[in-house]
């Protein structure tokens, strides 16, 4: 919770995309965990629908400067398709070996250590990413 707090007074805008088929679910499980107001919106992808396709039909532009993070493969290979940067975090449901497969730009053991990724040190200093 204290790197999104650092990430979010730094700015940046912060959004969870997720597979959940309810929103109001995943809504309260962000509630749940004091996580609600750490983001911008909750982007859902019910099934058929991917995530790729969920975050495209967002009203915000994508840069080669923004970032998903997660704990899977699938979800590293849909920054890929979007053309952004991926973060890997082995603190999730996948393990390292199975995450390699998909080509991260930078994998962590969870995401308290985002802060050492120079790109994101920059876009908390100078609020240039995900504007």
């Amino acid at each position: 919770k204290p790197v999104l707090e650092q990430l979010k007074a730094a700015n940046l805008n912060l959004y969870v995309v997720t597979a959940r088929q309810n929103k109001a679910t995943a809504a309260n499980q962000l509630k749940k965990f004091g996580l609600v107001n750490s983001f911008k919106d909750l982007i859902i992808a019910s099934p058929p629908e991917t995530k790729k396709n969920a975050i495209k039909q967002q009203d915000f532009k994508l840069y080669e400067t923004d970032f998903l993070i997660s704990d899977t493969a699938e979800d590293i290979q849909t920054a890929k398709e979007l053309n952004i940067k991926s973060i890997a975090v082995l603190s999730g449901i996948q393990n390292r070996v199975h995450l390699v497969t998909a080509h991260p730009d930078y994998i962590l053991n969870d995401i308290s250590s985002i802060s050492l990724i120079s790109e994101i040190k920059e876009a908390m200093k100078t609020q240039t990413i995900w504007k």
